[in-house]
Formats: structure tokens, sequence, C-alpha cells
């Protein structure tokens, strides 16, 4: 028996349906009650954890740079060095909201976009970010950074330095960043 083409075309259609159908049940019960997998925050992998795992792992994160000796920025060759606190920038971390953001990635949106944002996940990845530094803080620090570096003949690259300043607590590192400067 030899189907025609139309008969064929339809029941490719349907097996890829039922495909991607098993795929999105197979996928609802893995991720029910948790994070989808490939959901990250900054770098921090909260997939496959519960919203108050996630919120508790990025809590204890937040805590531990808000408590660390800071951040350390050098010029080239570490001629110059300089530290930053989390309090010197009001870094405020939200573990809690950004857990809930993070359980919320394929969840919201309606049909279409849930569907969406998981296979991104899946595929991808998504990254979150969360905290936030106070404006005028970090513009205080870097006026204070800049006229060091004045003093040194060096000029400070400020939406450089306010980005760093930025990735470095919301990533926790504790790496040495360096200091960007103008004209070099």
């Amino acid at each position: 028996m030899r189907l025609s083409l139309a008969a064929r075309a339809a029941f490719a259609a349907l097996a890829v349906a039922g495909l991607v159908a098993y795929a999105v049940i197979v996928d609802l019960g893995v991720n029910a009650g948790r994070v989808h997998r490939g959901v990250s925050v900054d770098g921090v992998d909260v997939g496959g954890l519960s919203e108050v795992e996630a919120a508790r792992l990025l809590a204890t994160r937040a805590e531990r740079i808000r408590s660390g000796p800071g951040v350390e920025f050098a010029l080239e060759g570490r001629t110059f060095t300089y530290r930053i606190r989390a309090a010197d920038v009001g870094w405020t971390p939200a573990p809690t909201e950004t857990a809930a953001a993070a359980m919320a990635v394929g969840r919201s949106g309606g049909l279409v976009r849930a569907l969406w944002d998981r296979a991104r996940a899946t595929v991808g990845g998504i990254e979150l970010t969360w905290g936030a530094t106070d404006g005028r803080l970090v513009t205080g620090v870097l006026d204070e950074l800049a006229a060091a570096l004045d003093a040194r003949g060096v000029t400070l690259d400020r939406g450089r330095m306010r980005y760093k300043i930025r990735r470095a607590f919301v990533t926790g590192s504790t790496r040495t960043w360096r200091i960007p400067v103008t004209g070099s």
C-alpha cells in the first residue's frame, strides 16, 4: 500500500507533534517544583534546585560577598591596587526575589513564551542577574579612584570601571580585576 504525499506529510507532522508533546510532558515532570535546568544566576547554577534551595544558596553567596575583604582592582603590572568592599558601593543582592525569577523561567508569559524559555534553557542556558549597586556610592568610589590615578598620571575609564565593579560583585569573583584606563 502506497501512501499519498499528503498522507505522508500528515503522518510526519503528527509524529513530530507527538514527540514535542512527549518532550514537554517529560520536561514538566522532571522540573516539577524545581528551577528549570539550564538556569543560572551570574554564573551560579540554580537549575534543579527548589525555589527555597536557590534562595538559600544565593543568600549564602551574598553573605560571603558582603562580609568578605572586597574586590581588588589593580593597574596593569600591579603598580597600584585598590580594594572595594560591597558596602563601599552599596551592593544589595536580592536572593529571594532572584530565586523567584529563576523559578518563573518556563512558567510565565503564556504557553508559547513558557515553552520557548524552557527550550532556550535546555539548549543554551538562561543567565539571570542579581543585585545592584548604589549609583551615587559608585560615583564616589570612582571619584576617589580617579583622583588617586590622576596623581600617578593615569586617567580612569569611568564607564568601563563602573561596569567592572558591578560584574565583580554580582559574580562574587575573588580574582584581581584590571583597572581600565584611557589611552592604553
